[in-house]
């Protein structure tokens, strides 16, 4: 029993001790952490760097004796007082309710940025930002943006907006605007220039209005001006439709048109493009469709008054010209026509002689009724009957087709051409393949003509048409082709002129000949 009473004794004296200890220490934190910064405020935060800003401070806590009775203020930038003061004071705390209260006022010396401004006393501070604005040093449209095109006969909003060598939004500057070929509008009257007072944000805004034109809009503040163009349109009166892709593939195989490669322009009576306005896109085969996806398509005009998409024939079933049609504003329309091409299936080889080992190699991909086919296979080349010991090389060995065409340069080393054979096979349809003769060596023969596909250029004075220009070989010729850079391809076939297009060839134009025998045809080269 003994023993059990003195661990008790001993456990009391402990907790005692334990108790006096913590509320020594809690007192002692308390008296420390009696007086507190609860807030800094600066009343305006923003102001001219030539002017100034009061500066409030409350604090709170419980004053006990030894407390002190004065915050210390600081800035970064700035001088408390009068301009040129010092950039740090104590203020006297004045009782009010119960917090405590100080204030000063914080002047601008002219430079422009931002300064910390620190209130503390003891152990506690608070911290705010009050921000110097310098003489305006950029002045910039913030609407519309230079280039803009806007319907004429509606008012149009336009601000403006100033800062400082900083980047801060300066208020209460005077801005300067005009407009040529409009009227500008605040308050009042319209007139053809304004005297305006940007806000606390550095804003200032107008309103514009005129007839269709072009319009010249200027403003400035200070030393500093801004300029720019925009374009007044009027009512819609003019849609063209333009195919930049006229050949598509059918079913979209191997690969669909991109997007753009259609293109609907409307205009107003000045020639001003007309933005915002719907283009409705049909076509005279089911099948066939105009479609918008990508970053290229949009069925509403954009700020040069074009409406983009491209033509699919992913439904299509069977190749043939299609009628593309545009409509805009209900009355306009127009239309373009588009070529669905069948699958590849041949390849029309021309092979040319450079120099003694090279050759220049074109492929011709075409479908079953002679038509060039898009963008969109690929060519793989290779040698059969390469002697022991010779070398080959293709650059490209795989070449791209490009508007109907895939080309290579076939070089040959250590050992004859004689006898070799170079085989075109279409990647994307390996049965469509075909092999033609290297010719012996030398340099081309001039206006000499092999059998298959020839690359020749038209070097007469004027233009023809190419049954004319080809009259001399009708016998032989099976096709003639020619790339347009804006029709695209156009085809020439004698078996089947009714179906076919009797084209003009003008000086200097390609065209790809494809020959049932060699011939001899004068007032063409060989193309380079």
């Amino acid at each position: 029993m003994l023993d059990l009473s003195r661990g008790h004794a001993r456990g009391a004296l402990l907790g005692a001790l334990f108790v006096a200890l913590a509320l020594f220490l809690f007192t002692s934190v308390a008296h420390a952490d009696g007086l507190v910064v609860r807030s800094l405020e600066a009343d305006p935060e923003r102001i001219r760097a030539n002017g100034n800003t009061t500066l409030s401070v409350v604090v709170s806590g419980d004053a006990t004796a030894g407390d002190p009775t004065e915050v210390t203020l600081s800035a970064t930038m700035g001088a408390f007082g009068a301009a040129g003061g010092p950039n740090r004071i104590v203020v006297e705390l004045a009782p009010n309710a119960d917090e405590l209260l100080a204030e000063a006022v914080l002047f601008g010396d002219g430079q422009a940025g931002t300064a910390a401004v620190t209130a503390r006393i003891g152990d506690s501070s608070r911290s705010t930002s009050v921000t110097f604005i310098g003489d305006a040093a950029e002045i910039r449209f913030d609407r519309p943006a230079d280039g803009a095109v806007l319907a004429a006969g509606t008012s149009q909003f336009v601000s403006v907006e100033v800062r400082d060598e900083n980047g801060a939004a300066v208020p209460d500057v005077t801005v300067q605007l005009s407009a040529t070929g409009a009227e500008l509008s605040s308050v009042g009257d319209a007139t053809g220039s304004l005297e305006l007072q940007t806000t606390e944000f550095g804003r200032a805004s107008a309103t514009l209005s005129g007839e269709p034109g072009e319009v010249v809009l200027r403003a400035s503040a200070g030393g500093v001006s801004e300029s720019i163009r925009l374009t007044l349109h009027g009512a819609p009166v003019s849609l063209s439709l333009i195919a930049l892709r006229e050949v598509v593939n059918l079913g979209d195989v191997p690969f669909a048109a991109p997007a753009g490669t259609l293109v609907a322009i409307l205009l107003d009576d000045g020639g001003r493009p007309v933005p915002g306005v719907r283009v409705e896109f049909s076509t005279d085969n089911e099948g066939v469709a105009v479609r918008h996806e990508g970053d290229s398509g949009s069925v509403i005009t954009d700020g040069t008054g074009h409406a983009r998409g491209h033509v699919s024939a992913a439904d299509a079933e069977t190749p043939g010209l299609v009628t593309v049609s545009a409509t805009a504003a209900a009355e306009l329309v127009d239309s373009a026509t588009v070529r669905v091409v069948g699958p590849a299936d041949a390849l029309l080889v021309s092979v040319r002689s450079q120099s003694v080992g090279r050759f220049q190699i074109t492929a011709l991909v075409v479908d079953a009724d002679g038509n060039a086919v898009p963008t969109g296979y690929h060519v793989d080349w290779s040698t059969i009957g390469l002697a022991a010991g010779a070398e080959a090389l293709f650059e490209p060995a795989r070449s791209a087709v490009r508007d109907g065409a895939g080309q290579t340069v076939l070089r040959i080393a250590l050992g004859d051409a004689s006898g070799i054979l170079v085989r075109a096979e279409l990647v994307e349809a390996p049965d469509v393949a075909v092999a033609v003769a290297l010719p012996s060596s030398g340099s081309a023969e001039g206006t000499a003509l092999s059998s298959g596909l020839n690359v020749v250029v038209w070097a007469g004075e004027t233009a023809a048409p190419v049954s004319a220009v080809a009259a001399a070989i009708e016998g032989l010729l099976v096709a003639a082709w020619r790339l347009d850079g804006e029709l695209g391809w156009q085809s020439y076939v004698p078996a089947a002129a009714a179906r076919s297009s009797d084209y003009a060839v003008n000086p200097g134009d390609r065209l790809y000949l494809y020959l049932a025998a060699p011939a001899t045809l004068e007032g063409v080269e060989r193309a380079p």
